[in-house]
């Protein structure tokens, strides 16, 4: 299942809502890289793969060490 960037942007934020982290935004800065903006004024980029859900919730887990 393929995922677009746009619905990728969406689960991220309400899987970071689900696990208590506070986000101030989400955006894709270019080909697989989302940036993370944290209310705490940190951000942290993520490289993703847009093939399916589960593979998106496991690359955001290990890198945001959730």
């Amino acid at each position: 299942m393929k995922v677009s960037k746009e619905e990728f942007v969406e689960k991220l934020s309400e899987l970071l809502q689900m696990a208590n982290i506070e986000v101030e935004s989400a955006r894709l800065v270019h080909g697989e890289t989302i940036v993370v903006k944290f209310e705490c004024g940190a951000e942290q980029e993520v490289n993703v793969r847009f093939d399916s859900h589960y593979a998106m919730i496991q690359d955001l887990v290990k890198q945001l060490d959730i």
